[in-house]
């Protein structure tokens, strides 16, 4: 009875699950749409009388029930659909045929030049340093005439110490606040031109980097026919022209350059005459420490004189020799490989050399030569000599053998006298002077006999001879009158701007 009484409770419990949709038996799923009715029991018949009990038999454990079947996962969604295509893109419309123009942007400010000269006049005026060498003041003659050949209007020109004006080229160190300002700027061995406001402003570090800057000038706005002709002259805006050396310009440099060269000198010491009879200044020349002069007795047939010599450190006066025959005495030179001073006689001896002990002011000898000449120059580079008489250069070997023979054109200039002479390792000066001790003139040859240039030399007494020490080159003049003897001055060479 129990047992059928289970086998009802688990039918009736398994047709409601079947009611209820799904079952998974076993790993198979059923799905029952229509589930038949149980079916009626039937009766049980009479149990016979008085039966012995059954056993109860032990109750069979309920069955766990089936595990709720996993939730079937989520349909994944559905799309959304795709967003409508952008709309096709319309033609550009036909161009305008007649398209109004778009206006013009405004064109940038063109640069505002200085004007020196416009329409055939200037308010400019050229102003230089009123303390400056006498080579400035010509670099300023220079640059007026070349502006006045350009344009054809002649700036004026004054020393600083007129008062300012608003309108002015400034050449050099003038007292200018202006020139003062760009001087501060410069960098050793330059030069540089700009723009102050209403000046023109031109600085430079010395005299011959000033002369390079005027060419500079020159060339890049003087020359340019955009900033310079016929009744105009500019200065652009913004420019600076400028250049900075490692050094100094040597002389070699100047020498051999393109532009002109011109000589000043500076009192050093005074070589003292002899007596009234024995005070003609001749020739010169070193050692290095020491300078010697040779001075001869006066008179158009005088012969004979003294060799003086001097600290030229301490300008003193070391020794002097006695009387010694050596004609004219005309030149002297130092041979520094035989630690000898040598006298060329010149005029009627000018075959004749008298060697001298630099030490004891002596005679070692006196040679006859065959070469001829004046003036005479050692080359310690070289070991050579060259020898300068009348128009021509005779060139020696260390045995005062002619080695060449050149022509000097320069002898032909009417009115220069031809004095001593003095070299380096690279060039032989001759100075000049003209007949009446107004002006002397610096000839200049390098050491195959091709002559270079032509220096001038604003002094006015008779220069005699020439000698270098290290970079520094001195010259000697003769000044009549009872302060006679020998005058040492030391030489500058500079560049000087001159119009092209």
């Amino acid at each position: 009875m129990r047992m059928k009484t289970w086998t009802r409770v688990l039918t009736l419990i398994l047709a409601l699950l079947m009611s209820c949709g799904i079952l998974s038996l076993m790993g198979c799923t059923v799905t029952d749409t229509d589930p038949e009715p149980d079916p009626e029991p039937k009766p049980e018949p009479n149990p016979e009388p008085n039966p012995e009990p059954e056993p109860e038999p032990e109750p069979e454990p309920e069955p766990e029930p089936d595990p709720e079947p996993e939730p079937e996962p989520e349909p994944d969604p559905e799309p959304e659909p795709d967003p409508e295509p952008d709309p096709e893109p319309e033609p550009d419309p036909e161009p305008d045929p007649d398209p109004e123009p778009e206006p013009n942007p405004e064109p940038d400010p063109e640069p505002v030049h200085m004007e020196i000269i416009a329409d055939g006049t200037s308010p400019y005026r050229i102003v230089y340093s009123a303390t400056a060498a006498t080579v400035v003041a010509r670099d300023v003659s220079g640059l007026t005439k070349q502006i006045k050949t350009l344009t054809g209007v002649n700036l004026p020109s004054a020393a600083d110490d007129t008062d300012a004006a608003q309108y002015e080229i400034l050449i050099g160190a003038t007292d200018r606040e202006e020139s003062r300002a760009a001087m501060a700027q410069l960098a050793a061995h330059s030069y540089a031109i700009s723009r102050s406001a209403d000046k023109l402003v031109v600085v430079a570090t010395d005299e011959s980097m000033l002369a390079l800057a005027l060419y500079r000038l020159e060339s890049e706005v003087l020359k340019n026919t955009e900033l310079c002709g016929k009744g105009y002259l500019r200065f652009p805006d913004g420019m600076v022209l400028s250049e900075t050396r490692e050094a100094a310009l040597t002389v070699r440099e100047m020498m051999g350059g393109i532009h002109p060269v011109v000589a000043s000198s500076e009192f050093v010491l005074h070589g003292e005459q002899y007596s009234q009879k024995i005070r003609i200044a001749q020739g010169a020349a070193s050692d290095g420490k020491y300078a010697y002069f040779s001075v001869r007795r006066a008179g158009t047939d005088g012969v004979g004189g003294v060799i003086y010599k001097y600290d030229l450190e301490t300008k003193e006066k070391v020794a002097v020799s006695e009387e010694i025959a050596f004609g004219h005495g005309n030149d002297l030179t130092f041979d520094t490989k035989n630690n000898r001073l040598i006298v060329a006689h010149g005029l009627k001896e000018n075959h004749i050399l008298t060697m001298i002990d630099p030490e004891t002011l002596t005679v070692i000898e006196s040679v006859k030569i065959k070469p001829s000449g004046s003036s005479i120059s050692y080359n310690p580079w070289t070991d050579s000599y060259a020898m300068g008489e009348g128009g021509k250069i005779d060139f020696m070997d260390a045995e005062f053998k002619l080695t060449k023979n050149v022509s000097r054109k320069d002898y032909a200039m009417q009115g220069y006298v031809n004095q001593g002479m003095g070299s380096d390792e690279h060039y032989i000066y001759f100075p000049l002077s003209y007949e009446d001790k107004t002006e002397n003139l610096i000839v200049v040859f390098d050491w195959t006999g091709k002559q270079i240039r032509t220096i001038e030399l604003p002094e006015e007494h008779e220069s005699e001879s020439m000698f270098v020490v290290g970079d520094r080159y001195y010259i000697t003049f003769y000044h009549s009158g009872k302060d006679a003897g020998t005058y040492l001055h030391e030489l500058t060479f500079t560049l000087e701007y001159r119009a092209s």
